[in-house]
């Protein structure tokens, strides 16, 4: 039985509602996911943070709400990676206000989970450590990059152990 850290944003959901709406919003050029280069949607369209928090403030609950599933990601997942034995952690970072929206989300397309865990802006690595979590299915190669620096600054902890035994599974989905 493995703990896994299930993402939302961009692994179980398509970005592409998102991208669309924030290009309308601000006048700007659409950015495919594809061409995604950045995870803060501020510095991919070229807008301040300030701008970015008033989008999530006025837009957030219609994104979340027209987000469709990520089909093919979803169904990779949950044939080779995820078994129903298995405690999954759907672990987003979005904000707690939010949270009903993300779980009628998540009800609606009946994704198996054991509990459903909003950080807001917070990194995921405490939440790790906490859940003894030894699967990460994320999108994004900053929280990768935190799981590997732990061993340097807390090499007693969870994750050491996992990172220097090599027994921690990581899958990055690539959008």
């Amino acid at each position: 039985m493995a703990n896994v850290l299930l993402d939302m944003d961009n692994t179980l959901t398509r970005v592409d509602v998102i991208l669309d709406r924030m290009a309308n919003v601000f006048k700007k050029d659409i950015i495919s996911a594809d061409n995604l280069e950045s995870f803060q949607l501020a510095k991919a369209f070229g807008v301040t943070e300030e701008q970015e928090k008033f989008f999530w403030e006025h837009y957030g609950y219609e994104v979340i709400e027209k987000s469709e599933p990520n089909k093919q990601v979803i169904e990779s997942i949950f044939e080779n990676i995820i078994t129903n034995k298995d405690n999954i952690y759907i672990i987003t970072a979005r904000p707690e206000s939010q949270r009903m929206i993300t779980e009628d989300w998540i009800d609606r397309f009946q994704i198996p989970h054991s509990d459903i865990i909003l950080t807001g802006s917070h990194s995921k690595i405490n939440l790790i450590e906490q859940l003894m979590i030894d699967t990460v299915i994320d999108d994004n190669p900053i929280l990768f990059e935190e799981i590997e620096s732990i061993p340097k600054v807390f090499p007693q902890s969870f994750i050491s152990n996992i990172v220097n035994n090599k027994t921690i599974k990581r899958y990055a989905v690539d959008f």
